[in-house]
């Protein structure tokens, strides 16, 4: 559900605004769609916003090492053309 509003937010912060808007947008639906979904299930905030605060962290881990494979799999390929 955090997706599907963080989605439709998205859409429509970018057809309203710049692209920057409505990633900005997406990214809020989505955090807000936790919240929503996880004070529902289990009726407090204090675990709604722990659980957004693992999708933070584990969505920030993920992006960290997709960042280091690609500067890493960048160097080896700039090691190759200059000695190889």
């Amino acid at each position: 559900i955090g997706t599907i509003l963080g989605f439709i937010l998205g859409i429509m912060g970018s057809l309203v605004g710049t692209p920057i808007v409505g990633c900005l947008a997406g990214v809020v639906g989505t955090l807000g769609g936790i919240v929503l979904v996880e004070r529902i299930r289990h009726r407090d905030w204090k675990t709604a916003v722990d659980a957004t605060k693992g999708y933070m962290a584990g969505t920030t881990a993920g992006i960290m090492a997709r960042v280091t494979a690609g500067c890493m799999m960048f160097g080896i390929f700039l090691i190759n053309v200059w000695l190889g």
